[in-house]
């Protein structure tokens, strides 16, 4: 039972965060995903999208204009792994 209540837990998560992402908006989604299949089901919708199978694919063949004065703006090839996150963090405890 737990099995298959973690498979629907990401199956809903990656449904909503799709529905997210045909409003407009940039998901980020920190889930654990335990199961190889979830996680090649992700990976499938970029192979998908890079295939041309996916239209509107942000990050594939979607613009993405970066924000001209970002709110939060981490440079992850200057900084470490935990340094990045502890500062993601921070920025979001404070909002």
């Amino acid at each position: 039972m737990a099995e298959a209540c973690r498979r629907e837990n990401i199956r809903r998560t990656a449904e909503v965060s799709k529905l997210m992402v045909e409003a407009g908006l940039i998901v980020i989604v920190a889930a654990i995903a335990p199961f190889r299949v979830e996680r090649d089901a992700a990976r499938g919708l970029y192979r998908a999208a890079r295939e041309g199978r996916i239209k509107d694919f942000t990050g594939i063949d979607s613009p993405y204009e970066a924000p001209l004065a970002a709110e939060c703006r981490i440079d992850t090839d200057a900084v470490e792994l935990d340094d990045a996150c502890h500062r993601l963090a921070t920025f979001l405890l404070k909002k």
